[in-house]
């Protein structure tokens, strides 16, 4: 495979997320914040907003963060974020884990997604990482 075809897969998978993060009545955005210690690590929050006409009763989201470079998986390994009793309309932000590494080398990849209110549609963004892999 060449490098143009490598990017055109990787600029049609991101469009492909974009356009589902937008249609989603569950948007859940991963927020990365440098963190304050000596080593370099990334505080990782998730923000939700629940744009459904019922209650959000549990949206349970499991990431990995990556290296952005390499493709390895960062220290902390599989992480899970969950998101629950979110009223319509109602936002949410938590904190979910530490990825060791710099933000800006931290690439988060969704492995599972399991939504318990009828007509949920979660969509993913991100804000302050390398990227998320679809």
């Amino acid at each position: 495979m060449t490098s143009l075809q490598t990017l055109i897969g990787t600029v049609a998978a991101l469009a492909a997320l974009s356009a589902a993060a937008q249609s989603a009545n569950v948007p859940v955005t991963f927020v990365g914040t440098a963190g304050t210690g000596t080593m370099a690590t990334c505080e990782l929050s998730v923000k939700a907003q629940n744009k459904m006409d019922r209650k959000l009763l549990a949206l349970v989201v499991e990431y990995q963060a990556l290296d952005a470079a390499s493709g390895k998986p960062l220290a902390g390994g599989l992480n899970s974020a969950t998101v629950g009793g979110l009223a319509p309309g109602g936002n949410t932000e938590q904190p979910v884990g530490t990825a060791h590494a710099a933000c800006e080398r931290v690439r988060l990849q969704v492995t599972k997604t399991q939504c318990v209110t009828r007509g949920c549609q979660p969509g993913f963004a991100q804000q302050g990482l390398a990227g998320l892999q679809p």
